[in-house]
């Protein structure tokens, strides 16, 4: 009886706590200032999204080191793992980024990191204000950035395992119980 009271009692702050909207980001300032500054600056566009981490395919270098054709950032804030990543939402910074979508995007420092003070979507006429006169191609033996974390898939494939053994131990240990 104890044993599930804590596992409510868990659950029930676990929720408490990953509950409700988030507060909306507010930048220092506008874009395009922060994307002058920052050390590394490109353009791409959205392939795939993973717990906080997203992939784009380079279509430029503006500034930085040399970039593979598709990268993955950093794109907010690290997620929770399995499951506590089903209850807890997205913080204020993490940058809110569209599959398909082209942005110009500046890293923090010269980790593959952003947030969404430091993304903007690629319309000509920022493309226009921001772009050097030479700007490079992405190549093959550039930096693919970021780690992501291993897909939700397998992250609950994962989890599945874990409850499908936890079921196992525990019908047999209630078996040896009762004889």
């Amino acid at each position: 009886m104890r044993s599930r009271l804590a596992v409510v009692a868990f659950l029930v702050a676990v929720m408490a706590v990953g509950g409700g909207e988030m507060a909306t980001a507010s930048c220092a300032g506008e874009f395009r200032p922060l994307a002058q500054d920052a050390a590394q600056v490109f353009v791409g566009t959205v392939t795939a999204e993973r717990l906080g981490y997203t992939q784009f395919r380079v279509e430029q270098v503006w500034r930085g080191p040399d970039l593979a054709p598709r990268v993955w950032l950093l794109s907010g804030s690290p997620q929770l793992p399995w499951p506590l990543n089903l209850l807890v939402g997205m913080s204020p910074s993490d940058a809110d980024l569209a599959a398909g979508q082209r942005y110009v995007v500046a890293m923090e420092e010269d980790s593959f990191r952003t947030n969404e003070c430091l993304v903007s979507e690629a319309d000509r006429a920022l493309i226009a204000a921001l772009a050097p006169e030479r700007s490079r191609e992405p190549v093959s033996s550039g930096a693919t950035g970021a780690r992501p974390p291993l897909s939700p898939l397998v992250l609950n494939l994962a989890g599945l395992v874990v409850i499908a053994g936890l079921l196992v131990f525990g019908v047999r240990k209630a078996r040896r119980t009762t004889r």
